[in-house]
């Protein structure tokens, strides 16, 4: 076989390597306008409790949120949903178990019987990164590819160069929208770390509002007990300001309603001026 011969082969080798590289970019690449799409339509739904579920992989987040037995994927997603720390679950309908996470990371993968459930806005943008550098990754090999398919025939050379224009103008274009999608994971991240501080500090106002609103009552019922005096016989007193501080101390876990306010309000009003 002679110098020629050889070269030939090697062009034709490689001719063929691309047009199978082309054959897997074309359905990788519709495979991400979709992801694209899909991505638009979770934009534009109310919903935030929307789930996605991948059969037969994990979510394992960064850390544990809390874990329970379940009868359904469903009630494993409500137990996510309820919880402002969980970023996503995973479900065994096996073991008839659920494991709630918290923080990022990717999904990964799982036994044939585990789901992962995360949400849908982020399911999508981990669906169109993963896509994403598929491309980016076709692409570098298929330009690597005609670069070193030096030698190539007078009419294969046109669709060659249109070839690798296209390539050069699709690949700035990912390139771009990669760092969109990175952007947008990070922003993500963000609100899940911001909605955590947001009820923190709705825990500890909750905590402390509390506490004053019992010292409040426990000097009020004193300056009362001073107020009526000794007239009345000591246990029927001890017996009336005991039901009415156990009332006021259950009502105080009730405060966050216009309701649980006026309640109190007109037991306070009672202790004022009732006497036992």
């Amino acid at each position: 076989m002679d110098v020629n011969e050889i070269q030939n082969d090697k062009i034709n080798s490689s001719l063929i390597k691309i047009e199978t590289l082309e054959k897997k970019y074309e359905v990788v690449l519709k495979q991400y306008q979709e992801a694209v799409n899909n991505y638009i339509d979770t934009l534009q739904t109310e919903d935030t409790n929307q789930f996605t579920s991948f059969p037969g992989r994990a979510w394992w987040g960064s850390s544990g949120v809390k874990e329970a037995s379940v009868e359904t994927e469903a009630e494993c997603e409500t137990m996510c949903a309820s919880d402002i720390n969980c970023t996503g679950a995973t479900f065994n309908p096996v073991k008839r178990y659920c494991w709630t996470r918290g923080g990022d990371a990717s999904i990964s993968p799982g036994t044939k019987d585990d789901t992962a459930i995360i949400p849908s806005k982020k399911a999508t943008l981990i669906v169109m990164q993963g896509l994403n550098t598929r491309l980016i990754k076709l692409n570098e090999e298929i330009l690597q590819e005609m670069q070193n398919s030096s030698q190539q025939v007078e009419e294969q050379q046109t669709n060659k160069d249109d070839t690798n224009t296209k390539l050069l103008d699709s690949y700035q274009q990912l390139m771009g929208q990669k760092g969109e999608i990175e952007q947008q994971m990070s922003e993500y991240v963000s609100i899940e770390e911001n909605n955590n501080a947001d009820a923190l500090y709705v825990q500890q106002a909750n905590v402390s509002y509390r506490a004053w609103v019992l010292i409040t009552m426990i000097i009020v019922l004193i300056c009362v007990k001073q107020m009526v005096g000794p007239t009345n016989s000591i246990p029927a007193i001890i017996s009336f300001w005991t039901i009415l501080l156990i009332l006021m101390v259950i009502l105080t876990f009730s405060l966050s309603t216009s309701a649980g306010f006026m309640t109190w309000g007109l037991l306070m009003v009672v202790a004022l001026w009732v006497k036992p």
